[in-house]
């Protein structure tokens, strides 16, 4: 579905971009998770969104892990696009309600009706959160690697991870994190990148960088169960001021 925002900024939802109609800035590349939200927001126009309504069905559904703070930023990021695009008004916070997006017209293109911005109710879908009891060890693990990544912010203080290179998806450059890492064949581990990539619906049509860890290549595995296999998607941002987060995935193989 492609829209049309106050008839000069373009967001296509299946493309995850957004861009002006006059093609004079680059187009905007959008994680899904942000495409989510945006679609959210652009589909209802002139309504008022509840935090919780978002949260459930732009992470929730998905198997994300949601929070306050992650809507926060993303709606954050959202607005530093449309103020590049000098709409700086366009979301309309409600305190401890809601987000509202305020377009002045919103059509879409290639279909003929137009967006309603009028809807009666408003269902918000509640989705029951099921976690599998992991043990100690495998939480660990994770969180090292979650830490080994995230901390990339703060690499004027800290010394980076340790990581290298393997190869191309598509745009995506994947590196690995190879603290404690042994790997033999690099072309095994593009295959089963890809396959993870592909599973996590990360688009790298488009340039990013994948950090990629598996605990089968830890060099001691000793009384390890199950095998977790993480990726962290962080795509380039094309505009100044414009910080896109990554968005991190996990898979959990156990074996009894």
């Amino acid at each position: 579905m492609k829209f049309i925002i106050n008839k000069r900024i373009v967001f296509h939802e299946d493309k995850s971009t957004i861009e002006l109609l006059d093609d004079t800035i680059e187009p905007v590349m959008l994680t899904a998770t942000l495409c989510r939200v945006l679609s959210l927001l652009v589909k209802n126009n002139n309504l008022l969104l509840t935090r919780e309504f978002i949260l459930s069905s732009a992470w929730d559904e998905y198997g994300k892990s949601s929070t306050h703070s992650n809507l926060n930023n993303y709606i954050s990021m959202i607005r530093k696009i449309f103020n590049s695009f000098g709409e700086s008004d366009i979301i309309v916070t409600v305190p401890r309600q809601g987000f509202m997006f305020s377009a002045d017209e919103v059509n879409t293109m290639g279909v003929e009706s137009t967006v309603s911005s009028a809807i009666d109710t408003m269902p918000v879908t509640t989705v029951e959160k099921k976690w599998k009891p992991l043990g100690l060890l495998a939480l660990a693990l994770l969180a090292v690697a979650l830490i080994m990544v995230t901390t990339y912010s703060f690499f004027d203080k800290y010394d980076p991870a340790d990581y290298r290179p393997i190869g191309k998806v598509g745009s995506c450059t994947i590196d690995v994190l190879t603290a404690s890492h042994y790997v033999k064949h690099d072309s095994d581990e593009l295959d089963a990148i890809k396959t993870l990539i592909e599973s996590a619906k990360f688009n790298c049509n488009v340039p990013a960088t994948v950090y990629y860890f598996n605990t089968k290549m830890l060099v001691s595995r000793t009384g390890m169960k199950n095998a977790i296999s993480f990726l962290a998607y962080c795509p380039y941002s094309r505009l100044q001021g414009v910080e896109t987060q990554c968005e991190n995935t996990h898979e959990i193989v156990n074996k009894k």
